[in-house]
């Protein structure tokens, strides 16, 4: 198999110091709180000064045929 596991504990590498981040939670735990984890995320987004070059060079990329066409996030919660 190559890759790593989608969720679960990673085999460690050798490499660096191991840090403790908890215990894996499995997908279904992470879904219950998916819309409230998503909004917490979306309110500390912000704009970027380089927001309109790196959406001119994906929409370049996209052009090229290397990726899809970049599409502007929203949000339908209050």
């Amino acid at each position: 198999m190559t890759g790593a596991l989608l969720f679960g504990l990673l085999a460690r590498s050798g490499i660096g110091e191991p840090v403790h981040w908890g215990e894996p939670v499995e997908p279904e735990v992470l879904k219950e709180d998916c819309m409230r984890n998503n909004i917490h995320l979306f309110e500390q987004l912000k704009e970027d000064v380089h927001e309109k070059e790196l959406m001119r060079l994906t929409a370049a990329d996209a052009r090229l045929g290397r990726m899809t066409e970049p599409a502007l996030g929203k949000h339908s919660w209050s």
